[in-house]
């Protein structure tokens, strides 16, 4: 995102703050900085924090001991680490038992309930075309391998199938041969994706177990850390399926009297 929209979306933010007299004011701050410090007795909040996104904030929150923690995870899979790192203490002991790479954790947000029906049918189709040209491709190669190609613009799919094949091509340095039967690779596109729809549905079946099993982590880690802590959901699923809030309050005192360090207790 450049400078420009950084800006114009801070200045937007503190004119809807000064509208609706919002005791908040905004400011641009890279929040990946090793520099960053967070001023005491704040509320961390962070709405859709894309993976290392919000695990800074559970880190970096934590140890500043902030009173309130309240977030919204998402894209739990764009790490900078290899594979998944449990917080928890009690997480960490079983995860050989169930050690997700990246790939599977991009299964956990693998689900579409608000784009539009033209956006759908547009991933449809070129989700065929991808399939159709990695056996196109194949049979070139004489490889039979998947060879990834770069995303393409939907803008560009009134150039139809051909256009595509070519395309892929040429991001890959493969030379697709006039006279090509691309009606032929087009059937098998849509004979494979058929297939991979089924295979999708029984991996599906796992998606919100597995979200889930990532944000009790992080429950149980900020438990750890000695906050009182509440799971729930702030918005239903038609909205948007990555729907799931922690709420997380500083608890201090003796293990006799404990009370919530801030006056925003959890009701």
């Amino acid at each position: 995102m450049s400078g420009t929209r950084h800006w114009w979306l801070v200045a937007g933010g503190n004119q809807l703050a000064l509208h609706f007299d919002d005791a908040v004011k905004i400011h641009c701050q890279d929040v990946m900085a090793k520099n960053l410090s967070i001023p005491a007795n704040t509320h961390g909040v962070a709405l859709h924090a894309c993976g290392d996104l919000h695990r800074q904030l559970l880190k970096r929150g934590t140890a500043a001991a902030l009173p309130r923690l309240s977030f919204s995870p998402c894209c739990y899979h764009l790490t900078a680490d290899g594979s998944h790192q449990a917080l928890s203490t009690r997480t960490a002991a079983y995860e050989n038992r169930l050690a997700p790479d990246r790939n599977d954790l991009r299964l956990a947000v693998r689900e579409t309930v608000t784009a539009a029906a033209r956006v759908r049918e547009q991933t449809r189709l070129l989700n065929q075309w991808r399939l159709g040209f990695d056996g196109l491709q194949r049979a070139l190669r004489g490889v039979d391998q998947y060879l990834p190609v770069p995303s393409y613009s939907p803008r560009l799919i009134q150039r139809g199938f051909p256009a595509f094949c070519h395309w892929a091509g040429s991001k890959k340095q493969l030379q697709v041969p006039e006279g090509t039967d691309f009606d032929r690779w087009f059937a098998y596109g849509m004979q494979r994706y058929r297939e991979v729809r089924r295979y999708e549905l029984i991996r599906h079946l796992f998606r919100r177990p597995l979200e889930l099993w990532l944000v009790l982590d992080y429950a149980v880690f900020l438990e750890e850390q000695g906050y009182q802590v509440r799971l729930g959901r702030f918005c239903s699923r038609s909205l948007t399926p990555r729907n799931l809030l922690l709420d997380a309050v500083k608890v201090c005192g003796t293990p006799n009297a404990r009370r919530t360090c801030s006056p925003g207790a959890i009701a």
